[in-house]
């Protein structure tokens, strides 16, 4: 039986105790307004705090504020004078804190060290505590050197499984510019870098011997205005050379022959001398003495004749086509199985053959060429090269001087990798039989063979080059000791949200002038590097964002610029000192439990301006006019004196992979004319591989959940003989490494990202909640 007071003789309290009414009715009012004012606390102050404290925990406005600066949901990580000393933790202290048992003392401290409590999921130590920016590197090995060398082969190259390194970031204090961070927002700062092994040792991966382009001897150098190639000189000079002391020799040899074979000589071409000219033109003293053959290996019978103990193999073979001009004219591709290049008189291709050789070159021409090559000191390359450019230039007509190089080109290349007695006078150290032989140099000078951290510049390792005196390596991995100086802006005052790591100046430079040929040109460049900007010099910037973070949405409160497919940004690459095109492909994607925009890389900052020339207020043709198919020209940026020399360097994607359009100009396809043969034994090297650039963004943030920065660096090589054709090679790249630059967010990391994403969604729950409460209080009872 239900107490009377409740019945209240059958009727509701409220009506026979009018004060309870008056108690109920109030209390449900306070709890109404209560519920109104929560309601509205949650959606302004509570929300606006969660996501300003978001929002500031991004930035670092000065240097010095570390109290009073807290944030009721992300803590300290607010007080930029905490951030500035967790931003100038070295890599080793971050280390250290990481593996740490013991919580660092702040929030910044524990972000910057990646610090997480081994009871959380996912905190595995010392898997999460990371020695630096994870760096992978993959070096190519090129297989068929010989092969290509000899008859112009396709190169195959074969991936090397990576070496998993780490780089080390020490921010040096003394150099941090305070007063420039605290007034203008900008974070200027010296660094060194070094980089280590990621987890095990693979000391045995960096000593790997591997087969690669020679950098030094492929490079362009310009004099007097003139470019040439180093390949090019060495092989005109060293045939020119060549041919000198072979016409030498066989006028000595011939000095000694019987009376009745000189008069014949003589009689024909009036001394020894203007045999061997009439030689070098037209084949004239074998196909006297050599049953009409052409190659001068048919003088070696007649030579063996008057020196029984001349070894005639020191002749050129007739597959170098040094005589009768055979490359330029067509008698490599008629050389039979014994590559004999014989004249037939009856022939009446080979009787125009010979019309259009003789009309090649004028008399004055031909004496002007002969005379080069035997009063030349080719010991002084230096002389020698300028009167070789003074010949070419200003005393051969433009199609003298074209057949001439082709031949030139053509028997230079072939002999250096071919013709012993070329090769062995120029390059000792090829030569087997020789004391000063070096495994090293098999296949120079267009190829040599140098161990991976060589190439990769670890520890300051290069291999040292016996012909030219130079250090040869890419230096990627080469330690910096108080690097030059790096700016960002690091303040929310900066306008655009530009305050997230957008970089002023890279390596010293807030601009690179060496993109630009005009303005390479200015006085300031050939004096120290620097140039101004004008209608036709436009310089590289360093700007950009540093992939840290992609302005975020702050839930309404930042900007959705970014946030949307098909939104791009810029991001600044320093490694070649240009800007890289992100889209997003996918807003709001699933990963890992988390929501993520998919960025791709969409295009590089490629310098293809004015490439037809047609814009004369434009300047000069981009050095990027005639690169590759989707390459980048570094030959000048990453050249140690880019007003002389030009190095054969281009990066691309790996695997030369395609980007669907970009700017890049049509040019041929660098993987069409290399073979890659993938590596094995890494599970990097397995399954369905990528070669783009991706990186996920949390869409609130901004800030970088998983991303991977990937570039290949390619060396040009030349064309080359073909000794079974008689024609040069296409131009091609070769790969020689490429890099993986990345970093993701670990589990215990998701976590934060995922109280991130769902406080929006509980703050706007709770004031449901709240206002539900309020408005059934407010109806009160009846």
């Amino acid at each position: 039986m239900k107490n009377p007071w409740y019945t209240c003789g059958g009727c509701c309290p409220c009506k026979c105790k009018p004060w309870v009414y008056w108690v109920l009715s109030t209390a449900c009012i306070v709890t109404a307004i209560v519920a109104f004012i929560f309601a509205i606390l949650v959606k302004t102050v509570f929300e606006n705090s969660f996501i300003n404290g978001v929002n500031d925990a991004r930035f670092i406005d000065n240097t010095v504020q570390t109290t009073d600066c807290s944030n009721m949901f992300v803590g300290d990580s607010t007080c930029s004078g905490l951030a500035y000393q967790a931003w100038l933790l070295n890599s080793t202290e971050a280390r250290d804190m990481c593996l740490s048992s013991q919580a660092p003392s702040t929030r910044p401290l524990t972000s910057s060290s990646g610090w997480c409590d081994t009871k959380q999921e996912g905190c595995v130590k010392p898997d999460v505590c990371l020695k630096g920016m994870p760096h992978d590197f993959f070096a190519f090995n090129v297989t068929n050197p010989a092969e290509i060398l000899r008859d112009g082969a396709k190169p195959v190259v074969q991936e090397l499984r990576p070496v998993h390194s780490a780089k080390t970031s020490d921010r040096i204090e003394a150099s941090v510019d305070v007063d420039k961070w605290n007034n203008e927002g900008i974070a200027h700062w010296n660094e060194s870098n070094t980089f280590v092994f990621a987890d095990k040792d693979e000391t045995d991966l960096l000593q790997q011997k591997i087969v690669v382009p020679n950098l030094a001897l492929l490079s362009t150098v310009t004099r007097s205005g003139v470019q040439l190639n180093t390949i090019e000189i060495i092989q005109m000079l060293g045939l020119c050379g060549t041919y000198q002391r072979l016409a030498n020799m066989v006028i000595s040899l011939i000095g000694r022959a019987p009376a009745s074979i000189v008069s014949v000589i003589n009689a024909r071409f009036g001394d020894i001398r203007s045999a061997m000219k009439a030689q070098y033109f037209g084949a004239g003293l074998t196909r006297l003495l050599g049953s009409q053959e052409i190659d001068i290996e048919a003088m070696g019978p007649m030579l063996r004749i008057i020196d029984p103990t001349l070894d005639t193999s020191i002749l050129p073979p007739a597959s170098m086509a040094i005589d009768y001009f055979a490359y330029a004219f067509g008698c490599v591709v008629k050389q039979d199985a014994n590559h004999s290049c014989k004249f037939n008189p009856d022939s009446q291709a080979d009787v125009d053959l010979e019309r259009r050789i003789n009309g090649t070159f004028s008399d004055t021409s031909r004496t002007n060429i002969f005379d080069f090559i035997m009063n030349t000191n080719f010991s002084d390359t230096t002389g020698a090269g300028s009167t070789l450019v003074l010949l070419l230039r200003g005393l051969l007509s433009a199609s003298e001087a074209a057949a001439w190089s082709a031949h030139l080109n053509y028997a230079g290349s072939y002999g250096l990798s071919n013709y012993n007695v070329m090769r062995y006078s120029l390059f000792p150290f090829t030569n087997s039989t020789s004391p000063a032989y070096d495994p090293d140099y098999e296949y120079y000078p267009r190829f040599i063979k140098m161990t991976v951290g060589q190439m990769l510049g670890w520890d300051n390792q290069a291999f040292m080059d016996k012909f030219t005196g130079m250090p040869i390596s890419f230096g990627f991995a080469k330690p910096v000791i108080n690097g030059a100086p790096t700016e960002q802006y690091r303040s929310s005052k900066i306008p655009d949200q530009r305050g997230l790591s957008y970089f002023r100046m890279y390596n010293g430079q807030t601009q690179n002038c060496a993109f630009d040929p005009d303005c390479m040109a200015q006085d300031s460049f050939k004096k120290d590097g620097t140039c101004t900007a004008n209608a036709v010099c436009t310089p590289n910037y360093a700007a950009g964002w540093d992939a840290k973070f992609i302005p975020g949405t702050l839930n309404g409160k930042g900007t959705d610029e970014y946030h949307k497919k098909d939104a791009t940004a810029k991001l600044f690459v320093g490694q070649i000192f240009s800007a890289a095109t992100l889209k997003n492909i996918e807003t709001n994607a699933d990963w890992r439990g988390v929501k993520v925009d998919v960025w791709t890389l969409a295009d590089i900052d490629f310098r293809n301006e004015n490439c037809d020339g047609s814009d004369p207020n434009h300047g000069s043709r981009g050095i990027d006019c005639d690169s590759p198919y989707e390459t980048f020209n570094l030959g000048y940026f990453a050249s140690p004196d880019p007003s002389t020399t030009q190095i054969p360097v281009y990066a691309s994607l790996p695997h030369f992979t395609m980007v669907d359009g970009t700017s890049s100009r049509p040019n041929y396809r660098p993987s069409d004319r290399v073979t890659i043969v993938s590596c094995t034994g890494d599970s990097a090297c397995e399954g369905n591989r990528e070669f783009s650039v991706n990186v996920l963004t949390e869409p609130i943030s901004g800030a970088l959940l998983d991303g991977q920065q990937r570039l290949q660096l390619n060396v040009k090589f030349p064309p080359t003989a073909n000794g079974k054709t008689g024609e040069m090679t296409a131009e091609m790249l070769m790969p020689s490494f490429w890099l993986n630059k990345h970093q993701s967010a670990f589990d215990f990391q998701l976590s934060t990202v995922k109280q991130i994403q769902s406080g929006s969604s509980l703050f706007n729950t709770l004031m449901g909640i709240l206002i539900a409460i309020g408005s059934r209080c407010n109806i009160g009872p009846k």
